[in-house]
């Protein structure tokens, strides 16, 4: 029996859909407000609440799939956060994801990239493949182990820097790549998606890591600028919303969890925010018609 989770918000907003309590649910959403490492522009922490607010815009019939969203099972448990310290940071998000996680699909609305490695470790995940603009594998940035720099590290220290294969990266610092090369960390850069095609690379992904199951965490900021404006470190020639959709859409099938962080609507108009709440119902419609969702 699913416990009975109590929501906790931000804002008085459910992401659109969200219309079963735990006891009903296959799918959980919930949102970490944090920003606490955040190198560049601020705002992440106000994340969660623009994507739940944005997601109202889209209908509920999603036309490509053929699936209702409204007749989905999804409960939406608000937020956790602020948090003082990344190590309590950490602790919390760990402990809420475990609580969640259980016999559900977990979706994470970030918050910057740094909450995600507890919620990688909550679901049991085998493997991570990463929307990002940045490398992030430093083992630590500003004497932290859990600043946003790190994340991808993190999620090498959980289920083997093997089974993890980031996509559209253009940033990446010389220890990052020597410890990338050291460690057998594959990834595309977003020259790659551009020269190669995006299916090929997904392909490449889905060959690179084994085993399963198979997590997502999309920084918005993999995108290029042009299409995801509202977040803290922009990073110009990145991959398309098109090519964000047709990972979303390959891969939602085997998904155990997923999460979009780095939203930062301060530095934003709501585009960004919006294709962040349409990424996870993507995701949603997806797995609604997937045969192993029946």
């Amino acid at each position: 029996m699913k416990k009975n989770l109590a929501r906790t918000y931000c804002e008085d907003v459910l992401f659109a859909d969200a219309n079963v309590g735990p006891n009903e649910a296959d799918s959980v959403l919930f949102g970490v407000r944090y920003g606490g490492t955040v190198s560049f522009r601020k705002g992440t922490e106000t994340g969660p609440c623009a994507i739940r607010e944005e997601s109202w815009n889209f209908e509920t019939f999603h036309w490509e799939h053929g699936t209702d969203l409204e007749k989905s099972k999804l409960f939406d448990a608000g937020d956790i956060g602020p948090f003082k310290t990344p190590d309590e940071m950490v602790t919390s998000v760990a402990t809420r994801a475990r609580e969640l996680a259980h016999g559900n699909f977990l979706v994470m609305l970030g918050g910057e990239h740094s909450v995600s490695a507890p919620v990688v470790e909550a679901t049991k995940a085998k493997c991570v493949i990463v929307v990002d603009a940045h490398l992030d594998f430093r083992d630590s940035y500003h004497d932290s182990k859990n600043n946003h720099a790190c994340a991808t590290r993190r999620f090498a220290e959980l289920v083997g820097a093997e089974n993890v294969f980031p996509i559209g990266i253009r940033s990446i610092c010389a220890e990052e790549l020597e410890d990338a090369k050291r460690l057998g960390l594959k990834y595309a850069t977003s020259k790659d998606v551009r020269e190669r095609g995006i299916d090929r690379v997904i392909d490449e992904a889905l060959a690179s890591v084994k085993g399963r199951p198979l997590y997502l965490s999309i920084d918005i900021d993999g995108l290029d600028p042009a299409y995801a404006p509202g977040t803290g470190t922009p990073e110009p020639f990145g991959i398309t919303s098109w090519d964000a959709k047709r990972i979303v859409e390959r891969l939602a099938p085997e998904l155990i969890g997923m999460d979009v962080v780095e939203v930062s609507p301060p530095c934003d108009n709501g585009n960004t925010a919006s294709l962040a709440a349409r990424l996870v119902r993507e995701a949603m419609a997806v797995r609604m018609k997937s045969p192993t969702r029946e």
